[in-house]
């Protein structure tokens, strides 16, 4: 999932997957879609489905090049959350497996803020099966 904002207006995606470049300085989010007809999808459908992954590549660039960096204090107004919260027990754990701490939610959005920093821009792909 991806969640920032374009023009002060929140954007949340999930994305079907991000290829990370390796030191190639590509990385490329995708979106699937998988089609039960034997024909190929229209161009309105095309269109639609252009600007989705569109969408994604404008919030991750975004958040790799710290242009607009993730607004935290606007996400915490906005959202009404406590930055003390508590995170759940099993999501604290799940993080440690992956080699991460956080305690409080606060955490966890910076956690989310920096993980951008060290990204190079992507190109996107639309794959149609």
């Amino acid at each position: 999932m991806i969640i920032g904002t374009i023009e002060g207006q929140w954007v949340k995606e999930i994305i079907d997957f991000v290829n990370y470049g390796k030191g190639k300085g590509v990385n490329e989010v995708g979106e699937l879609k998988t089609r039960q007809s034997f024909y190929m999808p229209s161009k309105a459908q095309q269109s639609k489905d252009t600007f989705q992954v569109s969408l994604y590549k404008v919030v991750f660039d975004f958040l790799v090049n710290q242009e607009a960096p993730f607004p935290v204090d606007y996400f915490f107004s906005h959202f009404s959350l406590d930055r003390g919260q508590l995170l759940p027990q099993k999501i604290i754990d799940e993080l440690e497996g992956l080699g991460h701490e956080a305690e409080t939610i606060e955490d966890l959005v910076l956690m989310y803020k920096t993980m951008f920093s060290p990204m190079d821009k992507i190109s996107f792909k639309l794959i149609i099966e």
